[in-house]
């Protein structure tokens, strides 16, 4: 009795680390901000987008360098999810728990390591104006004369070009 005991203790134990764990996993929020402000993200542990901020500027950037702050900052804060995650298992459930390191390798594998910064700034991105496309030199402008009221032009049997000559009779009668 004495050994099943220890055995059921080590098992509420265990799920006591685990709860614990996932209060903290499901509480896990990575703030990433561009360097010059304009975009900060937050994703959940699960790398889900929940929360986007753009500052406004007197003058913004090109939506397309935006949409690359936004879409950069995601990455960097998807790629801090294997460590603060691993943190968080190291704490509560511990560094020997198998699942620890199958857990932590399937970050790694889903989310990719932290970039090390070779060159220049990734918050700096610069996009390369379009070259002006050739455009057609303006057309000269026509006078539009405006329209005048039909003139009524008889032909030959008396009705106007423009009465409508239908005796409303079926076009299509019965054989």
């Amino acid at each position: 009795m004495a050994a099943d005991a220890g055995w059921e203790r080590r098992i509420a134990e265990n799920a006591e680390r685990y709860r614990a764990l996932q209060e903290r996993v499901e509480g896990l929020a990575i703030t990433e901000a561009s360097g010059d402000g304009l975009v900060e993200v937050t994703v959940s542990a699960s790398g889900q987008l929940t929360g986007l901020v753009l500052r406004d500027r007197w003058e913004p950037p090109p939506m397309p360098a935006i949409a690359a702050q936004i879409m950069e900052c995601v990455r960097r804060a998807q790629a801090r999810i294997p460590d603060l995650l691993g943190q968080a298992m190291f704490e509560t459930v511990g560094a020997t728990d198998p699942s620890t390191h199958l857990l932590l390798d399937e970050a790694r594998r889903r989310f990719g390591e932290p970039e090390v910064e070779t060159g220049p700034d990734p918050d700096e991105i610069r996009i390369e104006p379009e070259p002006e496309a050739e455009l057609e030199p303006p057309r000269p402008r026509v006078p539009v004369e405006p329209k005048r009221a039909p003139q009524q032009v008889r032909r030959p049997g008396g009705a106007a070009e423009n009465e409508d000559d239908w005796d409303e009779r079926p076009f299509l009668e019965e054989l």
